[in-house]
């Protein structure tokens, strides 16, 4: 490392002497404190100092074109043992930012940094899950994408479903209560209709009605499922005992709506928007929207 960075003039060899650990700093591309900079130049050894002058210059000029790069040309950060640095390199290296570095840069008023570090994660997920969906022929990689937010959606449903699924993988006959064994049921069977098992889905809410005839839950469970499978007649009849049950409509309203947007097959959310403005036009006018796109 002497002959690398021209310390030979230091005749000392010890890896203890403060020229070593100069050294092994220039190597790895880490700053020296000034104390050592200025026992450098006391020493003589101006051709390692001026090494790490030039190290110091390159860092310059990549901390300024990493501050244009993403939007902090505004902002009058120079100093390299400023947070802003290592996290920008940590943006380019397309490293996920932690929560800390986040908080940083919104303190700093950074938004635009935020927007487009948190896009380029976005558009890494994005062709990941393209892979493991197999939509890799889908040109446009973009998170803009619709196709990103299909499949981001499917990615967070089945994962939330399979631990629901894991949590109340219970032995209900441990559990003396009915409407918990009914709660836990409704639970259970929305972690099914989550990973589009609707026929265990099904098995839930009925067990579920069977320990609580009373709760609205189960029956507000079944509509849903019949609305999954394009049986909105027989939804509506489960609503409606969900509903005498104490269910409020508007939050029945809103499970419809839900069920709606989440639909996959362009078609068949046609179809349900159709059925509900013939029903009640007024009531269910946000389903127009999904006559549009189609």
């Amino acid at each position: 490392m002497k002959v690398k960075y021209q310390g030979t003039k230091y005749q000392g060899s010890s890896i203890n002497s403060p020229l070593y650990k100069i050294l092994t700093k220039l190597e790895s591309k880490q700053r020296i404190s000034v104390p050592k900079l200025e026992w450098l130049l006391k020493q003589d050894i101006f051709e390692t100092a001026e090494i790490f002058q030039q190290q110091e210059s390159e860092k310059y000029a990549q901390f300024a074109e990493l501050k244009e790069k993403y939007q902090v040309i505004q902002h009058s950060y120079l100093s390299l043992s400023s947070p802003l640095y290592p996290i920008l390199q940590n943006i380019d290296a397309k490293n996920n930012l932690s929560d800390s570095e986040i908080s940083w840069l919104e303190q700093q008023g950074l938004s635009e940094t935020i927007a487009i570090a948190q896009e380029l994660g976005q558009t890494r997920e994005f062709a990941a899950l393209k892979v493991k969906y197999k939509a890799t022929e889908y040109q446009d990689s973009t998170p803009k994408s619709h196709l990103y937010k299909i499949i981001r959606r499917l990615e967070l449903s089945n994962h939330l479903g399979e631990q629901a699924l894991k949590l109340t993988n219970l032995d209900l006959s441990q559990i003396r209560q009915r409407n918990l064994k009914s709660a836990i049921l409704v639970t259970r069977g929305a972690a099914f209709r989550d990973i589009d098992n609707l026929a265990d889905a099904e098995n839930c809410a009925k067990k579920a009605m069977e320990y609580h005839l009373d709760s609205y839950q189960p029956y507000t469970l079944m509509g849903t499922i019949c609305y999954d499978r394009g049986d909105y007649l027989k939804g509506d009849y489960w609503f409606q005992q969900a509903i005498q049950r104490g269910a409020e409509t508007e939050d029945i309203d809103a499970e419809i709506k839900r069920v709606i947007r989440s639909t996959k097959d362009e078609n068949k959310r046609h179809e349900a928007a159709e059925y509900l403005l013939k029903k009640d036009l007024q009531r269910y006018s946000w389903a127009k929207s999904y006559l549009k796109k189609s």
